[in-house]
């Protein structure tokens, strides 16, 4: 089965100077699993990848899978498996680029000066804003931002009850877009906006200016806002199965930054 990174690969290449399909490749990395290679076995959150030096720099070597690293190396090898976003950022501070899927038809290089782009597109934050909006009318979003949102926040399960999106007019005379998480769960604020601002960032328009507010479900707010906002529902947390810890990958937290050695 084709990977959600594999197609955006084979996207990108087919047209590698449209913009949109650059966007998707690196959305795809951010929501994937990367199955790193590794010269010796984790020693807990300090891991030693596989460095191959290029004539343009080094790289470390991902894949989507480990059947697809076994192909490549030939013989087993140790690997850690962690999500796009964390890698990202590991081999920014580094200076390393990264090959993805090499010996596939869908194999890329990113240089260390993209995935430095790409962790800082990711390590922004939106921003809660506290002014209390005193009308709301429909969402002055581009549609592309309204599905990207609705996608993005549909795959935050258990993160919150829903979210709202509206337009308003602020109590200083600004206008704009607003966006109410409500019924977030206690914690899950940075997972939230760092969703929201995938969802803008990622979606091929200008990234639009937005105003989030965390509101609780009895905030006298709501009443109004639901006469005129999108509503986007947040579905309730899956239990996930049991699994057994790959030795390669025990105690690896899949979106926190591992430490190279």
């Amino acid at each position: 089965m084709t990977s959600k990174l594999e197609h955006a690969a084979v996207r990108l290449l087919a047209a590698p100077d449209d913009t949109a399909a650059r966007l998707g490749l690196f959305e795809a990395l951010a929501e994937s699993e990367c199955i790193l290679m590794l010269d010796h076995e984790p020693d807990g959150a300090q891991l030693s990848p596989t460095v191959f030096a290029l004539e343009g720099g080094s790289v470390v070597l991902a894949f989507d899978s480990d059947d697809k690293l076994a192909g490549f190396a030939g013989r087993p090898v140790p690997y850690a498996a962690l999500s796009g976003r964390a890698l990202a950022g590991m081999l920014a501070a580094s200076g390393t680029g990264l090959g993805l899927n090499l010996g596939s038809d869908a194999e890329l290089l990113l240089s260390a000066a993209e995935l430095r782009w790409f962790a800082e597109l990711l390590d922004q934050r939106a921003t809660e804003h506290l002014r209390r909006p005193v009308r709301f009318g429909p969402p002055a979003l581009a549609a592309g931002a309204v599905a990207a949102l609705t996608r993005k926040l549909a795959g935050a399960p258990g993160l919150a009850e829903r979210a709202l999106l509206a337009g308003a007019e602020f109590e200083d005379g600004d206008s704009g877009a607003f966006l109410a998480i409500v019924g977030a769960r206690p914690g899950a604020e940075p997972a939230l906006a760092g969703a929201i601002n995938e969802a803008l960032a990622f979606n091929g328009d200008a990234a639009p200016t937005l105003d989030i507010a965390y509101l609780d479900p009895a905030d006298p707010l709501l009443a109004p806002l639901m006469d005129a906002a999108h509503v986007i529902d947040i579905p309730a947390p899956v239990a996930a199965p049991a699994k057994v810890a790959s030795p390669a990958a025990r105690g690896m937290d899949p979106d926190k930054p591992p430490r190279l050695r």
